[in-house]
């Protein structure tokens, strides 16, 4: 029997009395019929709450969630799966087929923009599929532009400003309501890296934020990665920061290092003091099996987040773990990095023993490449603060700019006029 004429037989559909063309499905379709026909047999309100699942493949596939329609207006990287949404009834659209054909269409567009060469490609990418993005897309295609960006500034400026990204920023808007836990945390991410979130943006993205909150939907590097886009972004919505935190504090235990520094960094660039989570996080990084794990870029934003939020008191022990760290492994941290442990280290008042050896490397750094203006004010105040010389930093003067030496002949006159001066009394 043909596939199309066991359909009809078992959807109880009356098939049309010309003669039937017989073919070999492909197994693509062969799969999805065989999808239609087990929904055919269930009863709608089963349909209804399992509609099918899709995985995405833009870096790391999450399964075991439901997938939604995309949308049907123009419109740091990852693939999240889509939230569920409701489905037709499935006698309407012939069991979820072709739901289950646009599900695999979403699916392969966002392994193109995952493998898309640059951010031109993903725009393209974005305009010529506008009618089926689905949220997934949509954050996957943001975080894409932002990866290919991060450093690439005028080509960030030019790109923002490109009709295609005014597209897709119009479906991140239209697709936030339905935005899963991972796809809320990479546009925010993405916006951040960006240091771009338009006005319309703003209330769905925290409104979904206060959706998963609600749900306890979120995991640990979604938790740290918004609280770290809130402080790129110098957005401070108190609320939500202290449902983020008491989050936290119950999933502590699932948090690695990457997520510990950015939490506690984003906490404490928005100058948020996280009462209850500050007691069980220092007790957590205090463990040396756990900080050996830490990365130089999260040992000195883990040292500046303690010394702004932290206390001499509580967190002198920690300090020095941070400083012992970085024994042993000196040339892995920028001279960015150091210096900020060394600011650190003053804030809290806490004199490193290898202050010599950070502030050597530095001074070898900085010789070869002059230190960001920042850095070099938050240098200065650390060496004031421990005494220690930081004239080094005094840029020295050009040829061009030395006065030149007189010559014989002005320094004869330059003597006359100085007896002269001193003859009259004038001469001080």
């Amino acid at each position: 029997m043909s596939l199309g004429l066991h359909l009809g037989l078992v959807a109880g559909v009356t098939l049309p009395a010309a003669p039937l063309f017989f073919f070999t499905p492909s197994p693509l379709a062969a799969a999805a019929v065989r999808h239609a026909l087990v929904r055919m047999n269930q009863p709608i309100s089963d349909a209804r709450a399992n509609g099918p699942t899709m995985k995405q493949s833009a870096q790391q596939p999450q399964t075991n969630q439901q997938t939604e329609r995309p949308a049907t207006r123009s419109s740091n990287g990852t693939s999240p799966t889509a939230a569920p949404v409701e489905s037709r009834d499935p006698v309407e659209d012939w069991g979820g087929l072709p739901a289950a054909v646009l599900a695999s269409r979403c699916g392969a567009l966002n392994n193109q923009l995952s493998k898309a060469a640059d951010a031109d490609a993903v725009l393209a990418l974005v305009q010529d599929n506008e009618a089926i993005l689905n949220s997934v897309n949509v954050a996957t295609a943001l975080h894409r532009i932002a990866s290919y960006l991060k450093t690439a500034r005028a080509e960030r400026d030019r790109v923002l400003r490109d009709e295609r990204f005014v597209l897709l920023i119009d479906a991140a808007v239209e697709r936030a309501p339905k935005s899963n836990p991972r796809s809320v945390s990479d546009t925010m991410w993405s916006c951040a890296t960006l240091r771009y979130l338009p006005p319309r943006m703003l209330t769905p993205l925290l409104s979904q934020v206060s959706h998963h909150l609600d749900k306890t939907a979120f995991e640990a590097q979604h938790l740290s990665l918004i609280t770290w886009s809130l402080a790129v972004l110098e957005c401070k919505p108190v609320r939500l920061l202290e449902r983020i935190e008491a989050l936290t504090v119950k999933l502590l235990h699932t948090f690695n290092p990457q997520n510990c520094a950015n939490i506690m960094w984003g906490f404490a660039k928005l100058n948020y003091q996280p009462v209850a989570l500050l007691g069980p996080m220092t007790a957590k990084m205090s463990e040396a099996s756990f900080l050996k794990r830490f990365k130089p870029v999260e040992v000195s934003d883990a040292a500046f987040a303690f010394a702004v939020l932290g206390s001499p008191e509580a967190h002198t022990p920690l300090m020095g773990a941070f400083a012992t760290q970085v024994e042993g492994q000196l040339d892995r941290y920028s001279s960015r990095q150091l210096v900020m442990l060394l600011w650190s280290h003053a804030r809290v008042g806490v004199r490193p023993a290898q202050l010599a050896s950070w502030v050597g490397e530095i001074r070898t750094a900085h010789e070869r490449y002059p230190l960001l203006a920042q850095d070099e004010k938050n240098l200065r105040a650390a060496l004031g603060r421990f005494e220690e010389d930081a004239t080094w930093l005094d840029p020295l003067k050009k040829e061009s700019e030395l006065e030149p030496e007189p010559t014989e002949i002005e320094k004869i006159r330059q003597k006359i006029a100085a007896d002269k001066a001193a003859k009259d009394g004038t001469w001080q």
